[in-house]
């Protein structure tokens, strides 16, 4: 196969790819905008969580395990919302450890592949 015939077919898949992706539509209100920024449009709300009032963290079933974002830039008044909303839905707690036994509690899925506590996490 030619360079213009590989060229030609990595093209068809990557339109093949962009018309397949999902757009995610324009948040209408701040409810909306909330849940966007904190699932990425791509996993469930139930698994994000705010950990010791600081921390945004999200369980990752494949990995089995909460993976924590701090974000030290941006949208203030957006990031202020986010932890309002997680604070309203119950879902902040003072640790990592508090966050797994959350998951473990509601059974979200990969509770099954979750690593075994750490101590210095609290």
């Amino acid at each position: 196969m030619g360079r213009r015939a590989i060229l030609r077919q990595i093209r068809k898949h990557v339109e093949e790819s962009r018309r397949q992706q999902a757009e995610m539509p324009v948040p209408r209100t701040l409810e909306e905008a909330v849940v966007a920024w904190l699932t990425g449009g791509g996993m469930p709300i139930e698994h994000c969580f705010l950990v010791k009032d600081i921390y945004f963290g999200w369980w990752d079933p494949v990995r089995g395990e909460v993976l924590l974002g701090l974000v030290l830039d941006g949208d203030y008044d957006l990031h202020e919302a986010c932890r309002d909303f997680l604070r309203q839905r119950v879902a902040a707690f003072g640790s990592v450890e508090e966050v797994r036994t959350e998951v473990r509690r509601r059974g979200l899925p990969g509770v099954q592949n979750a690593k075994p506590d750490v101590a210095g996490d609290r």
